[in-house]
C-alpha cells in the first residue's frame, strides 16, 4: 500500500481531544467529548432526525480496528447514517470480532435500522466502555467516501471518535461515530 492510500484509509486514534490540527468548535467539543447516547442526543437537539442503515455483514477491520480490538480476520459489521433532512450528520461504524457475533448474533441481527445503542448496548447489565479516543481525518478517507460522495459533505476533514465496548467481561465491540457536519449545540449533555 502506498503512503496515499495509507492516507486515505488509515485513521491514527489519541487518547485526547486535539484543538492543533484544526479548530474546534465548543458545540463539537461536547458532541464528541461529552456525549455518551449519540442517538438519544441527536433525537433530542433536531426535530428531523433519521437512521439509515447502510451496511449490515462481513467486514475485514482495517489495521487499527484490529489493533484497537486485538483481532484478526473477517468480523461482523454494521454503517449506519445518522441525518437530518438530507444532510448527513454521522456515520457510525460497528465492528464485532467473531466470538462477539457467534454470542450475540440473535440481538445484532435484529437491531436493523436501528442505533445499536439503543436497540442493544445500553441494554445490557454486565457491560463495560473503554474512554473514547479521537481523530481527525479527510472526508476523502474510505471509510467514510465508500457510504458518501464528497459533494454531500461541507467540511474537507472530519473529528471521529470510538470505544470499545465490552459485554460480560470477554466479548468486544468497537463503535466509531465520524461526525460529517458541524452540528449545534447539544440539548442534553452527558
Amino acid at each position: 500500500m502506498d503512503g496515499n492510500a495509507k492516507l486515505r484509509n488509515g485513521v491514527v486514534w489519541r487518547d485526547l481531544l486535539s484543538h492543533e490540527l484544526m479548530p474546534l468548535s465548543q458545540s463539537m467539543q461536547l458532541w464528541l467529548s461529552q456525549i455518551e447516547r449519540l442517538t438519544q442526543t441527536l433525537s433530542e437537539t433536531f426535530n428531523q432526525w433519521s437512521l439509515d442503515l447502510l451496511y449490515h455483514g462481513k467486514v475485514m477491520p482495517t489495521s487499527d480496528e484490529k489493533k484497537l480490538l486485538n483481532c484478526e480476520g473477517d468480523c461482523f459489521g454494521r454503517v449506519i447514517l445518522h441525518k437530518n433532512a438530507m444532510k448527513p450528520l454521522v456515520l457510525g461504524r460497528v465492528i464485532v470480532p467473531q466470538k462477539t457475533y457467534e454470542k450475540f448474533s440473535v440481538e445484532l441481527d435484529a437491531i436493523g435500522a436501528s442505533s445499536i445503542g439503543e436497540k442493544f448496548l445500553f441494554g445490557q447489565k454486565n457491560i463495560s466502555r473503554s474512554p473514547f479516543k479521537y481523530a481527525l481525518l479527510s472526508v476523502t478517507n474510505e471509510r467514510i467516501l465508500k457510504w458518501l460522495p464528497e459533494d454531500d459533505l461541507s467540511l474537507k476533514f472530519a473529528y471521529a471518535r470510538t470505544s470499545i465496548f465490552t459485554l460480560e467481561g470477554k466479548y468486544p465491540l468497537m463503535v466509531s461515530e465520524f461526525f460529517l457536519n458541524e452540528l449545534p449545540l447539544p440539548l442534553v449533555v452527558g
